[in-house]
């Protein structure tokens, strides 16, 4: 159900973005994605992904470096150090 209501709501925005667009006197004859390539602007579900991959690598990296700081940690205190 969530992800409907986010759908609906990027449906929402996507057309508000449509119709800014086209306010533009010179722009009103393209078409939306002629009108996106014009203002150099990007499609809310392009947006969306690239949000959603640059989550996911701060939380893999974040992740990955806590656990090596916690295993060095450990690795320090049970005295094998090099």
């Amino acid at each position: 159900m969530l992800l409907l209501n986010m759908y609906v709501d990027i449906e929402a925005l996507e057309m508000v973005h449509k119709r800014a667009t086209k306010i533009l006197p010179a722009l009103r004859h393209l078409t939306y994605p002629d009108h996106l390539k014009a203002c150099k602007l990007s499609t809310f579900h392009y947006r969306q992904i690239r949000g959603d991959m640059i989550e996911t690598y701060k939380i893999i990296w974040l992740d990955c470096s806590l656990l090596g700081a916690i295993g060095n940690a450990l690795y320090e205190s049970s005295g094998q150090s090099t």
